[in-house]
């Protein structure tokens, strides 16, 4: 079965008191504004019991239909991309452009199916 990795992109406003004020016990505390991205993988979308779109609209779910069998993962992968950091920035640092210009991530219709 195809894995799911799934962002929550915008989070909801914190409810409870002293959320946007640091808790610290080294320094003074200081406020500051909230500017997390939510990132989960799961292999099925979770349940909730809310009834309308609203909670899942939140959502963007990336399919990852590609299978991986025991034993054929290439387990270098990881120490030869730290080799390749500078050609990932210069690649994305165009797309982060698009992006912010953009105000938001542009949905294909691959991610739009997999709900």
């Amino acid at each position: 079965m195809p894995g799911w990795g799934n962002v929550y992109l915008n989070p909801p406003p914190c409810r409870w008191r002293g959320c946007n004020q640091s808790r610290t016990q080294i320094c003074q505390p200081f406020n500051f504004t909230n500017h997390a991205t939510f990132l989960f993988a799961a292999n099925e979308l979770p349940g909730s019991s809310a009834v309308t779109g609203g909670f899942f609209s939140r959502w963007l779910v990336v399919p990852f239909t590609g299978y991986f069998p025991e034993g054929v993962a290439d387990r270098t992968l990881p120490y030869r991309l730290l080799n390749e950091v500078e050609g990932v920035i210069v690649k994305a640092m165009p797309a982060l452009q698009r992006l912010l210009e953009r105000g938001a991530f542009e949905v294909p219709t691959s991610m739009l199916a997999a709900f």
